[in-house]
């Protein structure tokens, strides 16, 4: 019957859109299979860490300012919520909880309020990690050179550090340091990408002193899994 004829040539035309299409399609699979997948923007990376950061219960947690007038060296861990350390320049043990900081001397047996003792002033140098970056806009990080320490590859983030924010960490009602929004600081931050884990972090601000003239403080980090110790006498 002449009426099979079209339908057949239809018929073929639309096996072969068909074949082509499905090749077409299998083709785009094979690239997006074979193609490496994109790596994340620092942002993103930044804020992954943050959140990994948020369910950390426990790490140990050195912190040491250094510039060429002083060198302040906290060690210690970090415990649900709670920090516990010596500053040993100064024969001290701080205990923070929820907010409040004690103090005591390595010999005593009794804690006091730093409030107490005008030691308030010690809460501006124990922010932890993860407190700090809370405070910032990631947006604004951008990825470092790739390091290597202790044998193993850590990525390396830059974030500036808005001048207004410069008095939350460092203390602006002495003689070294008087804030005009003329200062430079940046955040620089080593992760650890297998783990997901800030490994380190370093604060370095540079600024013009009254007494001393140009002065660079940097507060590093040094951020390790789990704790060592923890003190029977706490709070």
């Amino acid at each position: 019957m002449p009426f099979l004829i079209p339908r057949q040539s239809n018929n073929k035309g639309l096996t072969t859109i068909l074949i082509v299409l499905n090749c077409c399609l299998l083709l785009i699979f094979i690239v997006l299979i074979l193609s490496p997948p994109k790596a994340a923007s620092a942002p993103v990376l930044l804020q992954d860490v943050l959140e990994a950061m948020q369910q950390e219960t426990e790490y140990s947690l050195t912190i040491q300012e250094k510039s060429d007038q002083y060198t302040l060296l906290f060690q210690g861990e970090y415990l649900e919520g709670q920090l516990y350390g010596t500053l040993s320049e100064y024969d001290l043990q701080l205990y923070r909880k929820k907010g409040t900081l004690y103090v005591k001397e390595s010999e005593s047996k009794d804690w006091q309020m730093a409030s107490e003792l005008e030691l308030e002033g010690l809460n501006i140098f124990l922010y932890t990690p993860l407190e700090i970056l809370e405070l910032l806009n990631l947006n604004q990080a951008r990825f470092g050179p790739d390091d290597s320490v202790n044998g193993k590859t850590l990525k390396t983030i830059y974030l500036p550090l808005e001048s207004q924010l410069l008095p939350r960490f460092f203390p602006a009602d002495n003689e070294m340091i008087i804030f005009n929004g003329k200062e430079e600081a940046e955040l620089f931050l080593w992760v650890d990408l297998e783990e997901l884990f800030l490994s380190r972090m370093a604060m370095v601000i540079s600024l013009e002193t009254p007494s001393h003239g140009e002065v660079q403080i940097t507060r590093a980090f040094m951020i390790e899994p789990g704790r060592k110790r923890y003190p029977a006498g706490t709070l």
